[in-house]
């Protein structure tokens, strides 16, 4: 994986801030973002975009697409993700989150309402703010001084100002078209009970949200349920893929991640067995 510059496919259009959530709060300097976000080329067309000013930070996903690029899941959402793309040449957008985590949703509120796509699940449990998971949001993983000079703030008064995004449109059809790719919608509970993976069967990618990644499975959310994990990750080994693009950490070809779910439903099956 490299750096990458900018989309293939250059797009221009201002941050239509009178549609989409207002950014909270105000950086101290807009322009430089280089410490805020990192973007890498994973394949072709497939670029992988983090926030390393957070240690806990989820990956987020933007591939290409020949009109519209489609972007999965959306970050902590601090700084406005949208803004970073389109200078990077991306857009427009069409974004799916796969869970209501604030790591992967909080992006959001920088895109309207047209843009962003969530199953009813997830839509639902975004209202809530115990299913959040936002009893991981603490203000030690965050790096003090970029946090400092990038919005004149400490981590806690930083934390302390995430909302969670109120415009997402509801994805009823089991698929998700964006051309070259189409994407079906799977449901895999266990993470969560609004967890949802994607698969593109003609490229042979699974992307798999927080159900399956390379790191220890987190069962202790109020909507975990380990038995249902454990379908979950028979159901993604069934099917005919080369790469997994996941919701944490390493991007894995198939001989790790198939060692990744053995392993997961290993840990499952015992704390099953223990509960």
């Amino acid at each position: 994986m490299g750096d990458v510059g900018c989309s293939t496919r250059a797009y221009s259009a201002s941050d239509p801030s009178s549609q989409a959530e207002r950014e909270i709060p105000t950086p101290l300097c807009q322009n430089n973002m280089k410490n805020i976000f990192k973007i890498q080329t994973i394949q072709s067309y497939v670029h992988l975009v983090t926030e390393p000013y957070y240690k806990e930070h989820a990956n987020i996903f933007v591939l290409e697409g020949i009109n519209t690029d489609f972007v999965i899941d959306t970050g902590i959402g601090f700084a406005n993700l949208r803004e970073f793309l389109v200078s990077k040449g991306f857009g427009p957008f069409k974004i799916f989150l796969t869970h209501s985590h604030y790591d992967h949703i909080g992006g959001a509120r920088h895109f309207t309402q047209k843009e962003v796509w969530a199953a009813e699940r997830t839509i639902q449990r975004m209202r809530g703010e115990k299913y959040l998971g936002l009893q991981y949001l603490r203000e030690k993983d965050f790096k003090k001084e970029i946090v400092k000079n990038f919005w004149n703030m400490t981590p806690k008064k930083l934390c302390d100002t995430w909302t969670s995004p109120k415009r997402v449109k509801k994805k009823t059809a089991q698929t998700i078209k964006v051309e070259p790719y189409e994407f079906k919608i799977i449901h895999v509970p266990g993470h969560t009970d609004d967890s949802y993976a994607l698969y593109e069967t003609k490229k042979k990618i699974l992307i798999t949200g927080d159900a399956l990644y390379n790191g220890k499975p987190y069962t202790e959310l109020l909507n975990s349920d380990r038995g249902a994990w454990v379908g979950s990750l028979g159901r993604m080994e069934n099917l005919e893929w080369n790469i997994i693009f996941p919701g944490h950490n390493n991007v894995m070809r198939k001989e790790e991640a198939k060692q990744m779910i053995t392993n997961w439903t290993s840990i499952l099956r015992d704390q099953v067995f223990m509960s």
